[in-house]
């Protein structure tokens, strides 16, 4: 092989260590702003699942004696389903996302996003967005009416708080404003109603780090990758959970009653 060979070889070989780490940098920004994780947040629907199994019981709560295996039986069956139904949904989702992206998000606008999630304020933000995301799962089950007892002086950092949850920025993005506030308003309506201690919370554990959650979100550099997202979110509408829940409610209610009447 001659020297120019050896030389386009070389080139092909850079060009392709490049595209491969431009790659990888894709698939970690990827998993980092969750998408096709929706699976993982199953569990936050377990306990409320649990306590319709035997409402007329007035014993009936994490201390009864049958409570671990009714909730390991409900588990199974949520799992088990869930991965039949959207398991090729949440691969569409995420191979969805890594194209929009690769597409959409140029090089300085991915390091500042990678930066950010590999810092430990980016580790706090990803919790933040988990424990959000279990919240509404469990909301979107809740059949009580009543209020959680707001307290005024924080209805503020409530909403701050709801605002961060990247399903809201997205909505904030790309809705025209009258039909965004309109819908963020339900959301943190619903927060704060029926979540509000739990968010409180949240709002406390990361105090330190609103400021930076804040401005990352506000950001230009995130902002774009936001515009990114627009096609990853039109080629795979991620799994409609609250409907697969209250279908599994229906599904397996008998069978979930006799792990309950089980001796």
């Amino acid at each position: 092989m001659g020297l120019m060979g050896a030389l386009c070889l070389a080139g092909a070989a850079a060009a392709d260590a490049l595209h491969e780490t431009r790659s990888q940098k894709i698939a970690e920004l990827t998993a980092d702003l969750g998408y096709g994780d929706d699976l993982k947040h199953l569990d936050a629907a377990i306990a409320l699942l649990a306590a319709d199994v035997a409402p007329g019981d007035p014993e009936w709560n994490p201390t009864h004696p049958r409570w671990p295996a009714v909730r390991g039986v409900i588990k199974t069956d949520l799992h088990d389903d869930a991965d039949r139904i959207f398991g090729e949904t949440e691969v569409a989702i995420r191979e969805g996302a890594l194209q929009a992206l690769e597409v959409g998000v140029v090089g300085d606008d991915l390091d500042f996003a990678l930066a950010f999630f590999r810092s430990g304020t980016g580790g706090h933000f990803r919790d933040l967005q988990f424990a959000l995301t279990d919240l509404s799962i469990q909301i979107s089950l809740e059949r009580q009416t009543a209020a959680s007892g707001d307290a005024v002086d924080n209805l503020d950092v409530r909403r701050r708080i709801v605002e961060l949850w990247l399903p809201i920025v997205f909505i904030r993005s790309v809705y025209p404003p009258q039909t965004a506030e309109r819908t963020i308003d339900t959301a943190y309506e619903q927060f704060s109603k029926l979540r509000g201690p739990q968010v409180d919370a949240l709002a406390k554990r990361f105090a330190d780090d609103l400021p930076q959650f804040t401005n990352f979100v506000h950001s230009a550099s995130f902002g774009r990758i936001i515009e990114a997202e627009k096609l990853a979110s039109q080629r795979a509408p991620a799994p409609n959970l609250t409907a697969f829940l209250t279908a599994e409610e229906r599904r397996h209610a008998a069978a979930w009653h006799a792990a309950y009447l089980a001796p």
